[in-house]
């Protein structure tokens, strides 16, 4: 069901209490100018874009303490405070500052995600950025984590320093590895009971390797034409970080030279095309043939990077929000089985809302990237509600009445300053759950929401002379 326009343009989302706190510290990085942003044809820029760096709390692979970094983008207006959010996760990366909180070249989708009207954060994830170590390449929990916990301090930054809000609408998108990490995070809010705090309306995974012990391992490991030998360097040393069981010295893994030139390229000074360059054309060559043999003993699953790349797959399970998967069949690098096969085992789990879109039969990875932004720009305005004030509410801005205690468990006190007629009580689906008696006077009511379930709902006021006000209060 659609959100209630009304309801759901005038909500100030608030987060339910958490003890931890995400926001760390936020510098504005630049302003972008929405005549800048109109190179994209379809796209008409609306706003000018402030660019932030975003410092905050998460976890690590561990589960332990650390602080990682990201970009955050918000749209330059006076006519609106709430806005509907973008979290958008970028592709591969090796260079440690190659990412969205340094204003790189992913970021700019970003800014034309603001310049629509959405708030946007993009996590830089582990290991990259300001967070120390090897990045843990797609490792779906600290992608999800990453995500999720941007999102938090984002929010954070927002009320407590920008005096503005999201709505309540969550859009997740990412293209490469960013389809992986948007599918990581969709999955770890609906499997970790968080819909209440991510009210995920539409999640748009781009070509993402979300089937990696099945559909992209074979195409990494049994096409000898396959031309992206450092995205397996980096899984192995990224998934010996975090599981710590597949080599000691990289000479147990690697043929010299090898052994010695491949490990320097991993500092976070050097990127991807580098990596790549550094190695031959087929994997046999680099590997020590022991491990080749295990790795290539594929339906046995001899070696432990078998267990680690079905730990991290994330097509197999049933999403309930709108998941619309774009690839284009002819992608070398990721195999666009990735995203058939998910559509078939969520389907089989019961997901009814769920596509896999073929946006070309022969298109690359990279010239794929363009058209699924595009889809998921048209998709996601579609859905959202705009940043403005709807016709006839020209005063629902300005809070006139308000709610104690907040958060509440039994009953709440609504207490007003002007003259009340109406008052309705709905959830974030828009749908009615109180219609209280007529109000003769200005005071306050009390209700009893024992019957209603842990959440966030909106309080509409009608007044004696028409005008229309709103609040809102979380039930826990």
């Amino acid at each position: 069901m659609r959100v209630n326009i009304l309801t759901i343009a005038l909500c100030i989302w608030i987060s339910f209490v958490q003890s931890q706190v995400y926001f760390v510290a936020a510098s504005k990085i630049t302003t972008i100018p929405k005549g800048t942003l109109n190179q994209i044809p379809g796209v008409t820029p609306l706003y000018d874009v402030d660019v932030y760096y975003v410092l905050y709390n998460t976890v690590n692979t561990e589960g332990n303490a650390t602080q990682a970094s990201g970009a955050f983008m918000v749209p330059v207006t006076d006519s609106c405070n709430y806005f509907p959010y973008v979290s958008f996760q970028h592709g591969t990366v090796l260079r440690k500052n190659d990412v969205p909180s340094r204003n790189n070249s992913e970021a700019i989708v970003g800014h034309y995600f603001a310049t629509l009207g959405y708030v946007v954060s993009m996590p830089d994830y582990l290991g990259l950025g300001d967070n120390g170590g090897l990045h843990p390449y797609v490792h779906s929990e600290s992608e999800a984590t990453a995500t999720v916990d941007l999102i938090r301090a984002c929010r954070e930054y927002m009320q407590d320093s920008l005096g503005i809000s999201d709505n309540g609408q969550l859009f997740l998108a990412g293209y490469s590895q960013g389809g992986h990490a948007t599918m990581a995070a969709h999955k770890y809010i609906e499997e970790n009971n968080l819909t209440g705090e991510f009210n995920v309306i539409a999640s748009a995974p781009g070509a993402g390797p979300y089937h990696l012990s099945g559909a992209q391992a074979d195409m990494v490991f049994l096409n000898p034409a396959y031309t992206r030998q450092g995205y397996i360097i980096y899984l192995l040393f990224a998934y010996n970080e975090v599981y710590k069981d597949l080599f000691t010295l990289p000479s147990e893994v690697l043929k010299a030279p090898y052994d010695s030139t491949i490990p320097i390229l991993l500092n976070g000074n050097y990127n991807m095309s580098q990596l790549n360059n550094a190695l031959p054309d087929s994997l046999h060559e680099y590997l020590q043939d022991s491990v080749y043999q295990l790795i290539m003993s594929h339906y046995s699953k001899s070696h432990p990077i078998w267990d680690h790349l079905t730990d991290n797959d994330n097509y197999n399970w049933k999403p309930n929000a709108p998941v619309k998967m774009l690839y284009c069949q002819g992608d070398e690098q990721v195999s666009y089985l990735n995203s058939v096969n998910a559509l078939q085992a969520m389907q089989a789990l019961g997901a009814n809302n769920v596509e896999a879109i073929n946006l070309n039969t022969s298109g690359t990875h990279g010239s794929c990237s363009g058209p699924a932004l595009m889809a998921m720009f048209s998709w996601f305005n579609s859905l959202m509600t705009p940043c403005s004030q709807p016709a006839g509410i020209g005063h629902a801005e300005s809070t006139q009445f308000h709610i104690i205690p907040n958060p509440a468990v039994n009953h709440i006190s609504i207490n007003f300053n002007k003259p009340a007629k109406e008052l309705y009580v709905f959830n974030l689906q828009g749908l009615q759950l109180i219609n209280y008696p007529i109000i003769d006077k200005a005071e306050s009511v009390v209700l009893d929401i024992t019957s209603l379930p842990q959440g966030l709902y909106i309080v509409k006021i009608v007044c004696k002379k028409g005008l229309v006000y709103y609040n809102r209060f979380i039930k826990i």
